[in-house]
């Protein structure tokens, strides 16, 4: 599915119905994405203003989360980070922030519907260096017709969703990916487990933007 990251501000309707029940979604965009591009090429921060931009990342993150529990009715407050980095979300709601340079989402849903959603996003201009893909994906995963960073955001969203889970997954690596008969989705499970959870992955992608939507059903 193509997207635009100027659609995604607000409430980005064109994600909603990747998502099988209701969800709150809501997304926060710092900066152009031009800026954001050239900021995330250069790699060439110093200490202290790596750290600067961490903050702003992760404010731009948790804007969107509030804004995303507002958008499913559920009376924003504050998202603490609790163990792992993972997100505390209030009581009776799952959900999942993602957040990079220049743009952040947060998509929430009630425990009533998901036992766990996931969201990934990644500007295109990153690569996924050979050395990475091979110890990341199996040869059956490379064989899927997909981009590679699609592949990977994947993982990153089904990681999350799969929070919760006992054992839970340690790496993304520990996620495996198969093919639907649709092009941009996806099942994902756990590695080496008679047992799996049954997660769902959708990617898209549009004007240099790579986005993944993962979700657990109750």
């Amino acid at each position: 599915m193509r997207i635009d990251p100027l659609e995604l501000r607000g409430t980005p309707e064109l994600v909603r119905p990747c998502f099988s029940r209701p969800v709150g979604i809501a997304s926060a965009v710092a900066f152009t994405k031009y800026e954001s591009l050239a900021i995330l090429e250069a790699r060439q921060w110093s200490g202290e203003r790596a750290r600067e931009r961490f903050m702003e990342k992760f404010a731009a993150g948790r804007a969107a989360a509030r804004n995303a529990l507002r958008d499913l009715g559920v009376p924003p407050g504050d998202v603490p980070v609790g163990p792992s980095m993972v997100p505390v979300w209030p009581p009776g709601i799952v959900g999942s922030i993602t957040h990079i340079t220049g743009f952040a989402m947060a998509v929430v849903g009630s425990e009533n519907d998901y036992l766990g959603l996931g969201v990934d996003a990644e500007w295109e201009v990153r690569t996924i260096e050979e050395r990475v893909a091979q110890r990341m994906f199996t040869e059956d995963e490379l064989s899927i017709e997909a981009p590679r960073l699609a592949l990977f955001c994947a993982k990153e969203a089904a990681f999350k969703a799969m929070h919760g889970v006992d054992p839970p997954p340690r790496t993304i690596a520990g996620v495996r990916l198969t093919p639907t008969l649709e092009h941009d989705l996806l099942e994902a499970e756990l590695a080496g487990q008679a047992q799996n959870p049954e997660t769902s992955v959708r990617w898209l992608t549009g004007e240099g933007l790579m986005l993944a939507l993962a979700e657990r059903l109750a």
